[in-house]
C-alpha cells in the first residue's frame, strides 16, 4: 500500500488504511482546518470524505475512473472528534456507472455521518 493516495489526501491529512475484505478505509486526525468552529467539524470535509472513498472503492472494483454523479450526505454529529474514520463499498456496478455507501465512524466505532453515491465510470483507455 502507498503511504501516499494524493495531493487531496495530504492536505486534508486522509491516509489510507489497509482494506477490510474489499472495504475501503481512510483515517483522518482532526486539523484545525477541518473545523467548522471552534467546536464543530466542517460539513466538506465530511463529505469530501465520503466522496473520495467510495469513489476509491468504486474505482478499485471497476478498474477505472470514477466520476461523481450524485452524492447524498447524512451528519449526525458534527462535534469535534480527534480521530474519525470512513469505510466504504460498493453496492451496485454495471460497465458504465456504481452505486456505493460510505460510513464516517469516531474512535470509538459510533456513526457520525454516513453517505450514498453514484458515479459515471470511464475506462482509463478512453483517456
Amino acid at each position: 500500500m502507498e503511504d501516499r493516495h494524493s495531493l487531496l489526501f495530504d492536505y486534508l491529512d486522509f491516509k489510507r488504511e489497509p482494506d477490510e475484505n474489499g472495504t475501503i478505509v481512510i483515517r483522518s486526525v482532526l486539523k484545525e482546518k477541518h473545523l467548522l468552529d471552534e467546536e464543530n467539524i466542517g460539513a466538506g470535509v465530511f463529505q469530501i470524505l465520503l466522496d473520495t472513498a467510495i469513489g476509491t472503492a468504486v474505482s478499485e472494483k471497476a478498474r477505472c475512473f470514477a466520476v461523481t454523479l450524485q452524492l447524498h450526505t447524512n451528519i449526525f454529529d458534527s462535534a469535534k472528534k480527534d480521530i474519525f474514520f470512513c469505510r466504504a463499498k460498493v453496492l451496485h456496478s454495471t460497465a458504465k456507472s456504481a452505486y456505493g455507501e460510505g460510513k464516517i465512524l469516531d474512535a470509538s466505532g459510533r456513526m457520525i455521518a454516513n453517505g450514498q453515491a453514484s458515479f459515471k465510470l470511464i475506462s482509463y483507455k478512453n483517456v
